[in-house]
């Protein structure tokens, strides 16, 4: 696709490429985004592994390295955003000094991730806070969404998104993303959904290794062998 996108045809751009499709959008992927009359640029920092989505019991969590600059005389930001190929509520993690007094943010579980609060931006999302042309901030943001990564995303595999920052009068700035998707951070249990014998075989995904169960052999891209053919997994 190329040339500009007329406005109607714009966000149906955006919407077939969240939904998974590969298509070059020249408002998105160009320069024109970084152009000092935008207001705000904003990037991906960092490597590969620093801007990833994993598995979260039963949903999606994600963490992004963003750097951000202003370009304008007075900037709060209000809120942030993220789109993804699939639907469902972005929840931010909340800021630990304000929930319980600490100085690190965690996902949790058996083996929570943790990070420390100068390295995270979440808390940024102030309007009391104002940010003056030329200004930068940079670091991770992280949060979860209500909804699991679909069995067709890979581990591996790349996926477009959209970061969208929100200023004190709720203007929209929004940035492709690519987010490295890491099947392995954490343990999901998950049913298998073709029968083996009498019953559905119970099997626990676990963090970079194959486990046997009775009497199933699963593959770690979310399909394993039942039988003689590959099944997907329900995660629950």
């Amino acid at each position: 696709m190329t040339g500009k996108i007329k406005k109607g045809n714009l966000a149906l751009a955006r919407r077939i490429r969240a939904a998974g499709i590969a298509i070059h959008i020249n408002e998105d992927d160009e320069e024109a985004p970084r152009d000092p009359s935008t207001g705000l640029l904003i990037y991906q920092a960092g490597g590969v592994s620093e801007s990833r989505l994993f598995d979260y019991f039963g949903g999606t969590g994600y963490m992004i390295n963003a750097a951000i600059t202003v370009n304008v005389p007075l900037f709060a930001i209000a809120r942030f955003g993220l789109e993804l190929p699939w639907k469902g509520p972005v929840r931010w993690l909340e800021d630990p000094l304000e929930s319980d007094g600490s100085a690190m943010y965690r996902f949790g579980g058996d083996e929570p991730l943790e990070f420390e609060r100068n390295a995270v931006l979440n808390h940024f999302a102030n309007v009391r806070r104002t940010w003056s042309r030329g200004e930068s901030i940079q670091g991770l943001l992280l949060g979860t969404v209500d909804a699991r990564i679909p069995i067709k995303f890979r581990h591996g595999t790349k996926v477009p998104g959209f970061l969208i920052v929100h200023d004190q009068f709720w203007r929209e700035y929004r940035s492709s993303v690519s987010l490295w998707l890491d099947r392995h951070e954490k343990t999901t249990p998950a049913l298998c959904q073709n029968t083996c014998g009498s019953s559905l075989a119970v099997i626990q995904l676990r963090h970079d290794e194959d486990y046997l169960g009775n009497p199933c052999h699963r593959a770690r891209t979310g399909v394993h062998r039942c039988g003689q053919k590959d099944v997907e997994l329900l995660y629950v």
